[in-house]
């Protein structure tokens, strides 16, 4: 994905640049390349208090993710 601009609700901050997708994402975690606080999970960008801020990591492009495959009551 690279440089996409992901813009929070508010417009309060510059949009984030470096967006990956949650397959790649899962690819760093599991390599323990993930630096702590270094991703951040993205849907619609439709949060309240500009929860997209991540000014030098990563953004993480989870809206492909859009189907409930199990629920455990």
């Amino acid at each position: 994905m690279g440089q996409e601009r992901f813009q929070s609700f508010g417009l309060a901050t510059p949009p984030a640049l470096n967006v990956i997708p949650a397959d790649d994402a899962v690819a760093l975690l599991k390599s323990g390349k993930a630096t702590r606080n270094a991703l951040l999970a993205y849907g619609n960008g439709r949060s309240y208090g500009d929860s997209c801020q991540n000014g030098a990591g990563t953004i993480v492009d989870m809206r492909p993710l859009n189907r409930i495959r199990a629920f455990n009551a």
